[in-house]
């Protein structure tokens, strides 16, 4: 294997390691921002100069159909490690969202070294 060919297994092992991480940190801020809006709203509903007045009770419940939500949402290592072995039918995006530039990655990176070389043979088979 070529020191090309060993450069490129390393970003690929560390793209199919982070890009799974990345896509539940990603997925773990957007539960975040969701509840927190949720909250506001709830806030802005059910608060103490909220329009429907000041009603704690309706508070509480709304905020924990807040927290259910983002619950819903959250995704904990043990359930990215279920979705990735299929146990959740949106697995497939993930996959995709691995493999689909992994290749683009090893189809260009071919192309252009192949291309480099080829060009760079063509100097070195005229200069001799």
């Amino acid at each position: 294997m070529s020191g090309w060919q060993r450069i490129g297994v390393v970003i690929s092992i560390l793209w199919l390691i982070g890009v799974p991480i990345y896509l539940m940190v990603d997925q773990n801020q957007s539960a975040s921002r969701v509840y927190e809006s949720c909250l506001q709203n709830a806030y802005l509903i059910y608060g103490p100069v909220g329009y429907e007045g000041d009603n704690p009770a309706e508070f509480h419940l709304a905020s924990q159909r807040c927290s259910e939500t983002r619950n819903r949402m959250f995704m904990s290592p043990k359930k990215l490690i279920g979705v990735l072995l299929g146990q959740d039918k949106e697995s497939w995006v993930i996959w995709i969202a691995m493999f689909v530039p992994l290749t683009l990655f090893w189809v260009i990176g071919g192309i252009v070294i192949a291309t480099v070389r080829w060009i760079f043979r063509g100097f070195v088979h005229r200069s001799s």
